[in-house]
């Protein structure tokens, strides 16, 4: 993706989002793709994504060293675009095989990079890595059945209710007319996600900070799945 914004104060700047070739023998290509896109730019210019490659051997933890000729030849590709690498809060590291113990390895494979005049546009910026081991996948958004609605003694009314509202109504409508039902009674009476998901969250952050243990593995995995089920259920409400 490559796109030019305009500001309100009509000053306009680029952004670009990379996705790196992540097969050795051609990541190369990452670089000349970049190159390709740099060449000839006057505007401000901020690329982000993964970049499946590193700029220090520090930006991996475990297995093999990274190979010299794949640092430099990211710097290199960065210096010819006029890109710097953006510092970040957060973990040091953006990628786990998931793996424990000696087994384990952790890479800084995404970044934002950007040129110093978008850099002055916009002095305040920052990156923060977010405690999270595995991509968000995106939902359709429509209507979840919660079983703990079933310990509501409030439940069998709703349904009961909004089942005879409109004796002349056929099924597939009596259906939609609970779900509706239910979806609004039951924004009422959710649990705070934000704050269940940041709790979460503050845990994997300090488990990413410890050894990669089979236990300390185990359970950021389980924190995993726990944040994908209350990001579904939030959106669900």
């Amino acid at each position: 993706m490559d796109f030019t914004l305009k500001q309100d104060d009509s000053s306009v700047w680029r952004l670009t989002r990379i996705y790196g070739f992540h097969e050795e023998g051609i990541k190369h290509e990452t670089w000349k793709l970049l190159e390709n896109l740099g060449e000839g730019n006057v505007s401000p210019w901020l690329c982000f994504g993964d970049f499946n490659c590193t700029l220090m051997h520090c930006e991996k933890q475990g297995g093999n060293p990274k190979n010299q000729n794949e640092i430099d030849g990211f710097r290199e590709s960065m210096n010819n675009c006029h890109l710097r690498d953006l510092h970040f809060v957060g973990p040091s590291f953006t990628w786990s095989n998931n793996r424990a113990d000696d087994e384990n390895i952790q890479e800084r494979l995404d970044r934002f990079v950007a040129t110093e005049d978008w850099i002055k546009l916009f002095p305040c910026s920052m990156v923060e890595h977010l405690p999270r081991r595995k991509k968000k996948k995106k939902r359709r958004r429509g209507f979840k059945f919660e079983k703990e609605w079933l310990r509501d003694d409030e439940y069998g009314n709703i349904i009961s209710e909004a089942w005879n509202l409109d004796p002349d109504s056929n099924v597939k409508q009596k259906i939609e007319a609970c779900s509706a039902r239910l979806r609004s009674w039951s924004s009422n009476k959710s649990i705070d996600f934000t704050e269940e998901i940041k709790c979460r969250r503050e845990r994997m952050a300090a488990l990413m900070n410890l050894e990669p243990t089979d236990d300390n593995i185990a359970e950021m995995k389980e924190i995993d799945k726990e944040i994908d089920e209350l990001e579904g259920r939030e959106e669900a409400y």
